[in-house]
């Protein structure tokens, strides 16, 4: 059994002296109203592709936010910690939140150009079977899905519920997630 880690999502943290350590669902709708999200991003785009750099076979993924990609600055972000850490593309995960129905053409273009390079993207916090339309959108505009990850609070219900687990399978299969 090998157990060397292959893989960790770098998000930032909060600490409260009052409360301790939060969750950037405490916090991030502030950092996003701020105009500092894709500052954020940025930073733990750059600790996650220094990381993969210095581990083989382990990929980083972060979490991107509208702001970022739609601010124009995600592709020049990704290649800048590419370059600053001299990571493979592969092992650079970027996770897209799953309101993946607003994407523009902008967007998507974005998106096939990180594509392009090697990076894969990631679509977070995949809830009701009503994402599954713009899941399809993405595929039918030729975004390659390479991983879903389900909305922690779905997680209980697929892990107790067979029918859920097979219909998220089945999904999965039927637009080609990579992973």
């Amino acid at each position: 059994l090998d157990a060397a880690p292959v893989g960790g999502e770098f998000l930032a943290r909060r600490f409260v002296p009052i409360k301790g350590l939060s969750t950037p669902v405490d916090w991030y709708e502030a950092m996003e109203s701020s105009g500092n999200a894709p500052k954020l991003d940025q930073i733990a785009l750059e600790k996650g592709a220094l990381v993969s750099a210095r581990m083989p076979n382990f990929s980083s993924s972060s979490n991107i936010s509208g702001d970022f990609l739609r601010g124009g600055t995600l592709e020049q972000g990704v290649e800048s910690a590419l370059s600053l850490s001299n990571a493979n593309p592969n092992d650079i995960h970027l996770e897209i939140l799953e309101n993946i129905s607003t994407l523009t053409e902008s967007d998507l273009s974005t998106i096939r150009r990180l594509v392009s390079m090697g990076v894969r993207i990631c679509i977070d916090d995949c809830g009701a079977m009503e994402s599954r339309n713009h899941l399809e959108n993405l595929v039918n505009n030729n975004i390659p899905v390479h991983t879903l990850k389900i909305d922690g609070k779905e997680t209980a219900t697929v892990l107790n519920t067979p029918d859920v687990v097979i219909t998220w399978a089945r999904l999965a299969e039927e637009i080609n997630v990579k992973e």
